[in-house]
Order: structure tokens, then C-alpha cells, then sequence
């Protein structure tokens, strides 16, 4: 696998949007360290949110290439769509934005992995 596949995101900022304005708070603080880092497989769609998160399946709906962002979905049962990730693949440097529960973000700058990272199996980001 190569490196530029899986992208390490850190988040900068979180907000939410309360009667239509950007809001921060104790509660977007604290979703911004729970979210942080963000490791994004780009082949395989794989991402794992925070350090004591799972690496999960997430659904692919567009791969990143020049001026097309990669989007990827995580949805539950009846196609519920829970939280969105976009990342800027043809830019640097990498631009994140992840969407959660509709009306809260965060965002954040994404670089590849180094390879004795990627030779560890660094949060299950590599195909089984």
C-alpha cells in the first residue's frame, strides 16, 4: 500500500450551527479532541476517528482525484447517513471537513502516513 493512501488528519477547529451562525463551545471543544486524529484509508475507505476509536467501513461515494474531493459516508440501518468526511485530495495541503449529525463540524489538515506506520498496521487501515 502506498502511503499517500491513508492520510493522518488533524483536526484545527469544531463548530456547530445554532439559528444559523457558527457557534463554539465546551461541547465543540471537546468533540474536537475526541475527534482527533482522524486516519483515512483513500482505497479502502476505512477510517478510524479519535485514538480510542475503531477503524470502521465507511461507504466511498466519490474518489478524490484532480478537482473531485474523496466523500465518504457512514450510515446506519435505513440508510440513515450519520457523519460525512471530505477530503481535498488535489490540493496541499490536504483540507479535511467532516460533518456530524448534520449541523456539527470539524476541520482539519490530512498528510500521509509514514511508512514504518503504515509497516506497524497503524489502526487497522490496511486491507485484512
Amino acid at each position: 500500500m502506498d502511503a499517500t493512501e491513508v492520510q493522518h488528519c488533524r483536526i484545527v477547529d469544531a463548530f456547530k450551527l445554532e439559528r444559523g451562525r457558527i457557534t463554539r463551545d465546551t461541547e465543540t471543544e471537546s468533540l474536537k479532541e475526541l475527534l482527533h486524529p482522524i486516519l483515512v484509508n483513500l482505497e479502502t475507505g476505512v477510517i478510524k476517528v479519535g485514538a480510542a476509536g475503531a477503524p470502521v467501513a465507511w461507504g466511498i461515494v466519490q474518489q478524490g482525484e484532480a478537482g473531485w474531493d474523496f466523500v465518504a459516508v457512514r450510515s446506519e440501518p435505513g440508510n440513515t447517513v450519520l457523519s460525512t468526511i471530505r477530503i481535498r485530495t488535489w490540493e496541499e495541503p490536504l483540507q479535511m471537513v467532516m460533518i456530524v449529525n448534520g449541523f456539527t463540524f470539524a476541520t482539519g489538515i490530512c498528510e500521509p502516513l509514514r511508512d514504518e506506520e503504515l509497516a506497524a498496521g497503524v489502526a487497522g487501515t490496511q486491507p485484512s
